[in-house]
């Protein structure tokens, strides 16, 4: 083999580790702000935006990391979400695209649905000004609706204070969109806008998230949710 065989093919292998080595950084990198170990466990106070009990159980929401399991062969992570005497199931993904919800099984159903397109809690790499689309299905609003939104991570040295206590330097995502549908000749057009702030902590995961919802219809109205850690248990 030439000299110049072996520098050409230890160059290759020195691109090829650092590749590898990228990726894996990435992958460990979206994972830390939603960690996904079993048995992890997250409380959350839910409001309308106002001041509320804190012994109000039906303001109180869990989730919980269970078991790695397989679902249409593909490892996932189960989490249970527990709100209101309801349990949902969503099925979790972590590689090297990101942390996204693969499926899942809502209360009453028999079975657990895919998710198509893959809905990104975190999508790599993860740094200001990452951005993706996405749909985001209305919450606040008497009616559900589909709203294609733009999901930007706009900071990461956030400080924010809630039950749980003060975090720094967290990561901020903003989910902006619009939607219009037709009502009917009665009610006519309601324009529906979605504005949505999450703000994430390594190895902690989501500590707050804040859901304004705005409709043009007086029956619709403007509608905010605000999601605050209480406690966390690893």
């Amino acid at each position: 083999m030439t000299v110049w065989k072996k520098i050409t093919l230890a160059l290759l292998f020195i691109i090829i580790f650092h590749a590898g080595v990228s990726c894996k950084k990435s992958d460990s990198e979206s994972e830390s702000y939603y960690p996904l170990k079993e048995g992890l466990n997250w409380t959350y106070q839910v409001s309308s935006g106002e001041t509320i009990d804190d012994s109000d159980e039906n303001a109180i929401l869990t989730i919980s990391n269970l078991e790695k399991k397989y679902l249409k062969l593909e490892k996932v992570t189960p989490q249970q979400i527990t709100y209101k005497g309801k349990s949902d199931l969503k099925f979790i993904i972590q590689n090297e695209e990101g942390i996204f919800e693969f499926g899942k099984q809502l209360y009453g159903m028999g079975m657990p649905e895919i998710n198509d397109p893959k809905l990104f809690y975190l999508k790599t790499p993860v740094q200001i000004g990452g951005s993706w689309k996405e749909i985001h299905a209305t919450q606040c609003l008497p009616e559900k609706m589909m709203v294609p939104v733009t999901v930007t991570i706009e900071s990461m040295d956030e400080t924010v204070t809630v039950p749980a206590g003060t975090y720094q330097n967290c990561l901020k995502l903003i989910k902006k969109g619009q939607f219009t549908k037709n009502l009917g000749e009665f009610l006519g057009v309601s324009n529906v806008a979605v504005e949505k702030a999450e703000w994430y902590v390594k190895g902690v995961g989501l500590i707050k998230s804040e859901i304004l919802e705005r409709s043009n219809q007086v029956m619709y109205g403007n509608r905010l949710i605000v999601q605050e850690l209480k406690a966390f248990r690893g």
